[in-house]
């Protein structure tokens, strides 16, 4: 028996998996904050500091818009694999 091989199992795997990446870009739009922070501490220009603020930002949003579209696209393609497999067993049943 193949381990991934029903629905739930690889809806479950998928989600797993965007949360790794949302998790990983996530960090690194943590780590271009800390950047930021050094560079404001460090006196850089405020040209520089606008900039690496906004990209942080863009990352952030990116992530969260992409991360909940994966969700309910992996939630979708379930819901309609299951459906599919009821009218399956409700046809075979008769």
């Amino acid at each position: 028996m193949k381990l991934f091989s029903s629905n739930d199992s690889h809806f479950a795997f998928e989600t797993l998996k965007n949360i790794f990446w949302f998790t990983f870009i996530a960090l690194a739009a943590l780590g271009l904050q800390k950047i930021v922070e050094l560079i404001e501490y460090s006196g850089g220009g405020t040209y520089l500091i606008y900039t690496m603020s906004t990209v942080e930002y863009i990352v952030l949003i990116a992530d969260v818009v992409w991360f909940l579209a994966e969700i309910f696209k992996s939630t979708y393609f379930s819901i309609l694999k299951t459906i599919d497999d009821i009218k399956d067993f409700k046809k075979n049943r008769k």
